[in-house]
């Protein structure tokens, strides 16, 4: 079967993903992960649909270096494929999995980092420490307005297990690592529309009063004025608190709390 059309290897892998018995019937696995960098999806997929079935009956067999050596980061279509299979694979080797997803979740192709939000939010249930612990070391990209890949993977992951991760992450808030830390308040800041009664605000005000990095500081303050719209009362117990340490802030981060007790008066005037 000599340079076959790709239709027809598409069908004669979804055949032998079909009926199996790789073993039985001395099935090389060579063709499908040859399959797995062919330029056409149907094939890709289709050798993702063997390979899964062949996984299922021969797992010790299955060599994940062989999959992940087929990786090339310069094809987003290949590596998109392949990425999906280690995610169906994740219980043979979670660690070595995680790893290779996270090499490419800050890619320059949306799509791609998506995809593997949504394979670390699937997978969050069989690994959480193991997925959380990593995922927060990882340096963020925010802009002003939408948060990077990191925060809005930690955000979906604290909406399925909310109760486990927001302490987690206010455990981050004391860590020396400022990324651990920017990641940690970047996602507190988005859980409080559907978490505000699970925000404490007194480990963010600490962290304004610490010699931190300043884009901390200012997603601090995002914290600050969000909780103040939402949950105004909330302020009042600390709103003198900010008052005594603002005028030692540097400059941005002093703009931006003033601009933030500005909201505060606006939508809370009898405070």
């Amino acid at each position: 079967m000599k340079d076959p059309t790709s239709s027809v290897r598409a069908s004669v892998f979804e055949v032998f993903g079909k009926i199996g018995r790789f073993k039985k019937y001395h099935i090389p696995i060579l063709p499908f992960l040859n399959g797995l960098t062919d330029l056409d999806e149907g094939v890709r997929t289709a050798a993702i649909f063997a390979l899964e079935k062949y996984y299922d009956e021969e797992s010790k067999a299955l060599n994940l270096d062989e999959i992940i050596n087929k990786i090339d980061p310069n094809n987003f279509d290949v590596l998109k494929s392949i990425l999906s299979l280690l995610g169906r694979l994740w219980k043979k080797n979670p660690e070595k999995i995680l790893k290779t997803l996270l090499n490419y979740i800050k890619s320059d192709d949306d799509e791609l980092k998506e995809k593997i939000s949504s394979i670390l939010v699937d997978k969050y249930s069989f690994n959480p420490d193991l997925i959380f612990q990593n995922l927060t070391k990882i340096p963020d990209v925010s802009k002003f307005i939408t948060k990077g890949i990191i925060s809005k993977t930690i955000i979906k992951i604290a909406k399925t297990d909310p109760s486990r991760v927001i302490p987690n992450l206010y455990q981050c808030l004391k860590s020396e690592n400022i990324d651990i830390v920017f990641n940690a308040v970047s996602s507190i800041e988005g859980l409080i529309d559907d978490f505000s009664d699970e925000i404490n605000l007194n480990p963010i005000l600490l962290l304004l009063q610490k010699d931190i990095d300043e884009k901390i500081k200012k997603e601090a303050t995002k914290i600050i004025t969000k909780i103040a719209k939402i949950k105004p009362l909330s302020i009042e117990p600390v709103l003198n608190e900010i008052f005594q340490f603002i005028n030692n802030q540097e400059t941005s981060v002093k703009i931006s709390l003033s601009k933030s007790i500005l909201e505060i008066a606006k939508k809370s005037p009898h405070l």
